[in-house]
């Protein structure tokens, strides 16, 4: 005879044990249909996303301020424009990328390579995007127009800018500099007024001015301001590197770095923007890319000035004025070049602008803006305007390349006390015409 033997309660063991097995059962039941709604959630996430059209777009060397500044327009649009979804790169190489039928749909940079890009047909007319009535609303140099390569007698729009400038000025300290030079000579006079070496070794606690010293782009200022310029002025193309302006404007270079001293010895961008930023110089010419760093760091008590004119010739130094803009790459076709451009124009629309003029203190590409910026209050806006407009137009020829591959090695030869001025010129025109006759065979 088998007795049941019950619990305090008067329940069954078996009882309790099913009740327990069931109990189970339904906690797997439930813990297997939130995976499955988990899954579902990820692929619908996943199906969504795959829906979303890619931009890819490839854009040049910034700074961290412009860089953010784009960057958070791009979730802007992202949020206008659920569908498209825009990833932007800094990364060079757009050209070998697009000769093989692939790269970005968008590059954004300056004017320079844009003659070299039609050549190679790896950027397309994006006038079909852009009406002659919005073009009208772009100030003064903010579209590179060429002829077609098929039809000359037809104008391709093939850079949108962005923005105006690309602009070398002065920058100074105003807690070491109370008011800007005017020519070049009060500059050197400052300059080694504030390179202070306490200890007497050689080795300046803080310099007078810096700057990329063997970069051409810097160096064009000094041409001009010597009456110089990169190209023959009646010959487009044809590089003009050794005439007795140009060998002023090295002369004029090599005096300040190696005779007054008020400069580091093999100063490129990295060493000049580092020195400036932690109060070590007390100038430096740089761009206006780089201006809202140097305002808004709370260590400087920063200005902005333009460039000085040349003691010698009683010429401003202008330095090159381009358009940073975009450009559309010729395999970006159907839908994914209407994405593209559907972004240029939310990135050159007012709204969009006066956000980037307000954030980077640039100056625009509208018209509008710029008119605005002449009047503006802020003198950081009139001073950058009156650079511009003593600059003088970047030159989108390709051979523009070719030349400052050739002005650079010669300049830090220059520098290292390697070539006198005039060696460094002679050189200089020698490579020019040699690397422009072999691009033209290519």
């Amino acid at each position: 005879m088998r007795w049941l033997t019950l619990d305090s309660d008067g329940s069954s063991p078996s009882i309790i044990l099913r009740s327990k097995r069931n109990t189970l059962n339904r906690l797997i039941t439930l813990i297997v249909l939130a995976c499955l709604s988990f899954l579902f959630i990820i692929a619908a996430c996943a199906a969504q996303q795959s829906d979303r059209l890619i931009i890819t777009m490839w854009q040049h060397h910034m700074v961290s301020g412009e860089r953010e500044a784009i960057d958070a327009e791009i979730g802007r649009f992202r949020q206008l424009h659920p569908e498209i979804d825009v990833r932007a790169l800094s990364k060079s190489g757009y050209e070998s990328a697009a000769l093989d039928g692939i790269g970005p749909d968008l590059v954004y940079g300056p004017s320079d390579a844009v003659e070299l890009f039609q050549s190679k047909r790896i950027i397309q007319d994006m006038t079909p995007w852009i009406s002659k009535t919005q073009q009208q609303q772009f100030g003064e140099g903010s579209l590179i127009k060429l002829p077609g390569l098929d039809d000359s007698s037809k104008e391709e729009l093939l850079l949108v800018g962005g923005r105006v400038g690309n602009h070398l000025a002065l920058v100074f300290n105003q807690n070491y500099v109370s008011e800007p030079p005017q020519t070049t000579e009060d500059l050197i006079q400052i300059a080694k007024q504030q390179t202070i070496d306490e200890d007497q070794d050689g080795r300046p606690e803080r310099y007078g001015l810096v700057w990329n010293c063997s970069e051409p782009f810097f160096a064009v200022p000094f041409l001009t301001g010597c009456g110089a310029w990169v190209f023959d002025e009646n010959s487009p193309g044809v590089p003009n590197l050794d005439t007795p302006e140009a060998i002023a404007a090295y002369a004029l270079i090599h005096r300040i770095v190696n005779k007054e001293l008020v400069t580091p010895p093999n100063c490129d961008y990295a060493i000049a923007d580092a020195l400036f930023k932690d109060g070590k110089a007390a100038m430096i010419i740089n761009g206006d890319w780089s201006w809202s760093d140097y305002l808004g760091n709370p260590k400087l008590n920063a200005a902005v000035a333009v460039l000085p004119a040349v003691s010698g010739t009683g010429i401003p130094m202008r330095p090159m004025v381009a358009p940073i803009g975009y450009s559309l790459n010729a395999n970006a076709k159907g839908e994914r070049a209407d994405a593209a451009m559907l972004f240029v124009q939310y990135m050159t629309s007012e709204e969009v602008q006066r956000r980037l003029v307000k954030r980077l203190r640039i100056v625009s590409s509208l018209h509008v803006l710029y008119e605005e910026a002449l009047s503006s209050s802020d003198k950081i806006f009139t001073v950058s305007v009156k650079q511009v407009e003593r600059g003088r137009p970047m030159p989108v020829e390709y051979e523009l390349r070719a030349i400052f591959d050739s002005m650079r090695p010669a300049l830090r030869a220059l520098l290292q006390g390697e070539l006198t001025p005039e060696e460094a010129g002679k050189r200089m025109q020698i490579m020019a015409e040699r690397r422009i006759s072999e691009m033209k065979l290519q």
